[in-house]
């Protein structure tokens, strides 16, 4: 249905009168006690059904520790890892630990990132001031890293790239 053939479906239906405005209804809409804006949408927010409401992410749930372990031969070093510890989240950012290991080649970087949505963060720079551009995705239980830019961090060969199972 197009907007304009609900707009004429409603016009309709108002001027056949097919329907009818509560009492409680026309009461809250004339507002007789002069109740605040503020105050009217706070009384109609605790009218709704709790499990209907939305709730912002704790601030530890970014917290954790998170894991990615491969094993591709029979060497001491033929293991792909990723290592992540988050730590001291609050609703706006959290510290972070990478290590990555691909065989021979590793890094490690520590930073902060900077939550930008309930479910995503992004962090600019290392502890040391080196630009490391890394994005975050916190999944069920997981956490999706993706390197932009930090090649300053670790060996030729690696990354940071990756998906952590949270521990």
């Amino acid at each position: 249905m197009t907007r304009a053939q609900v707009v004429t479906l409603l016009h309709r239906m108002d001027s056949r009168n097919f329907y009818t405005i509560s009492d409680d209804a026309q009461n809250i809409h004339e507002n007789q006690s002069n109740v605040s804006l503020n105050g009217r949408a706070l009384n109609g927010q605790k009218q709704l059904d709790k499990s209907m409401q939305q709730v912002a992410p704790s601030n530890s749930a970014w917290e954790g520790t998170y894991t990615y372990y491969y094993k591709w031969g029979k060497g001491a070093t033929d293991f792909n890892r990723r290592d992540a510890i988050i730590s001291n989240a609050t609703s706006k950012s959290f510290n972070i630990s990478l290590t990555a290991s691909d065989g021979q080649q590793s890094g490690s970087v520590e930073g902060t990132a900077t939550i930008t949505s309930s479910t995503k963060a992004i962090m600019n720079k290392s502890d040391n001031g080196n630009r490391c551009v890394l994005e975050f995705e916190q999944l069920k239980n997981a956490l999706k890293i993706i390197e932009v830019d930090c090649q300053f961090a670790h060996d030729e060969g690696t990354n940071f790239s990756g998906t952590l199972k949270k521990q």
